[in-house]
């Protein structure tokens, strides 16, 4: 009854609600990537601080009317435990309380259009990361230059090399799902040329593989609606890519429980910096076999060019990542969570977010940015309103069965 009465309240308000949280999230998601550029040596300063206040006071009163608006009592209590686990994973892990605040952006953009949300970030990221490549490529910012596998690798104004290339990966991705692959034909030159460009000054692979394979995918689809190809792929034939997350994160802990430092001295080498990743999540599994709410665990990142009297030390696999440093609790709401997307993504019908999806659980084997919600957009928006996309002209994925 509680529930009712405030769904009345909510909806008669739900244009002023909508708004506050598209500031929040705006201002949230532009403050986050630039703080992932050269410009975070002012982002402590206090107006910048309190730009990010402002945005997290209007998500989470948006966060709490989501929740109190609750379709039933579990959704509720769901919603409280992900707001508990956050709220401890900060207090007991003792990191810098971003992992909180993705709780309220996840619990916030409930029943919010994707597509303008989505609209959000591609438009903001894009001109940060426009902008920062300007600046650094005229020398108005530092540009951090690194050798890496024979080049000279450019952060292009951003933290690190392999974070502007994943940063530009999401970007694509966020684009490719916008659209709903209905792009003009001139613009398929230009999109498989971005990530080559990136890729030419950053020399981050793993991400630019997972761009290419997006783009891939995105243009079969096209050829075969240009070429008038009737393919049709029933829903529950693929139903098994819904667990494409908890496939990946099997292979990260079987791979990491394995490699030890004594195997990765038999390799030589061998697998070269993939290796150097897994002995590093081996490392992170012995030293933090389990968790509920995480631990602080210290890291010495940087791409390897830090305090040279420090040892390299940072979890590039994402699920390892969530598994220690967030603990075992928020591990399963990400998995529950990126897996109920993908099921929604295939009932819907939304073959270019579905497959984006599983080309983005890939390069989380590799890169630590499943949880970094400004950046993986998806995560931010795994209870928001997809349905908003519409329906499909392009998919082949169908419904033969009636009763899925």
């Amino acid at each position: 009854m509680l529930f009712q009465k405030i769904n009345v309240i909510c909806e008669k308000h739900r244009k002023t609600i909508d708004i506050l949280f598209y500031i929040g999230f705006s201002i949230n998601i532009f403050y986050f990537f630039l703080r992932r550029t050269m410009f975070y040596v002012f982002m402590d300063a206090l107006p910048w601080m309190g730009l990010l206040g402002l945005s997290m006071v209007l998500l989470f009163i948006s966060a709490l009317i989501e929740a109190f608006r609750c379709e039933n009592i579990r959704e509720f209590i769901a919603d409280i435990i992900l707001l508990a686990t956050g709220a401890l994973q900060y207090f007991i892990g003792g990191h810098y309380p971003i992992q909180f605040f993705m709780t309220f952006v996840i619990i916030a953009a409930r029943r919010k259009n994707a597509k303008k949300a989505l609209l959000i970030f591609t438009v903001v990221s894009t001109i940060i990361m426009i902008f920062v490549l300007y600046l650094s490529q005229n020398g108005y910012i530092y540009n951090q230059v690194v050798p890496k596998d024979n080049i000279l690798a450019h952060a292009l104004g951003t933290s690190s090399t392999t974070d502007c290339t994943a940063d530009w990966f999401f970007i694509l991705c966020g684009y490719v799902v916008l659209r709903d692959n209905n792009f003009k034909w001139f613009e398929y030159p230009l999109l498989f040329a971005l990530p080559q460009y990136i890729y030419h000054l950053t020399g981050g692979l793993s991400a630019t593989i997972c761009s290419y394979g997006v783009l891939i995918t995105c243009f079969i689809l096209y050829a075969l609606k240009s070429l008038s190809i009737n393919v049709k792929i029933n829903k529950k034939q693929i139903a098994i890519f819904d667990y494409s997350y908890l496939y990946a994160a099997i292979l990260s802990f079987v791979m990491a429980i394995f490699f030890s430092q004594s195997l990765a001295e038999k390799m030589q080498g061998k697998l070269g910096s993939l290796q150097a990743r897994l002995t590093l999540s081996h490392q992170a599994l012995a030293e933090h076999p389990f968790s509920l709410f995480g631990a602080n665990i210290e890291e010495s990142g940087a791409g390897g060019i830090g305090n040279s009297d420090i040892a390299y030390f940072f979890i590039d696999n994402s699920y390892v990542r969530i598994y220690t440093m967030l603990g075992a609790v928020m591990f399963i709401i990400m998995m529950v969570l990126i897996t109920r997307l993908l099921s929604k993504a295939r009932k819907l019908n939304l073959t270019t977010l579905y497959f984006t999806l599983i080309f983005i659980a890939v390069d989380c084997l590799i890169e630590h940015h499943f949880t970094e919600y400004w950046c993986n957009i998806f995560i931010s928006l795994a209870l928001a309103d997809w349905k908003s996309f519409g329906i499909k002209s392009q998919t082949i994925i169908t419904n033969d069965d009636k009763t899925d």
